[in-house]
């Protein structure tokens, strides 16, 4: 299993290199297939040891100037947008496309992250991570298994992506 951003995903299964993929998938390639997998609701976390834990956003406005640590090419457009439009992350204290480094960093108080809420919810239970804000409608994002029904793939791949309309 490789973790990489979602472009490479998608390239990766186009060019053979992978069997499928999962993503988001905020481009849709014509030579790919996408079956919906699940979605994931961001969310705006802080650590234990940042000066904002315990708080409640009002507005998105109250976390401008505030430092964002970003997953770089892995943000889907749709949330980097919602995050430059309101002004978070024009100061950045951290930058990784691995989620669990950019958990990593905001566990040991280094700033704020958009995370799945999915991902980090121990976390949140445990008192590690505080959301800063209920999950917002606009940072919900849909996750996709990415196949190409045109290469030759592993059998057992195939039996996958075959199954997944039954699970859904």
């Amino acid at each position: 299993i490789d973790v990489l951003p979602w472009p490479e995903v998608e390239k990766h299964v186009l060019s053979g290199n992978a069997d499928f993929g999962i993503c988001p998938a905020p481009k849709v390639m014509d030579e790919l297939d996408y079956t919906y997998l699940c979605s994931e609701h961001h969310l705006p976390v802080c650590g234990r040891k940042h000066a904002l834990y315990s708080s409640q956003l009002e507005n998105p406005e109250d976390l401008v100037g505030e430092a964002f640590i970003i997953p770089g090419e892995d943000e889907a457009a749709h949330i980097r947008q919602f995050r430059e439009r309101h002004g978070w992350g024009n100061s950045t204290s951290g930058k990784s496309y691995d989620y669990n480094e950019v958990r990593r960093m905001v566990l040991s108080g280094l700033g704020i992250a958009l995370l799945p809420l999915e991902f980090v919810q121990k976390d949140l239970d445990s008192g590690d991570l505080w959301a800063l804000s209920k999950p917002i409608r606009e940072l919900r994002d849909d996750i996709f298994v990415v196949s190409n029904s045109g290469s030759s793939r592993h059998w057992i791949a195939s039996r996958f992506c075959n199954l997944l309309p039954e699970l859904g």
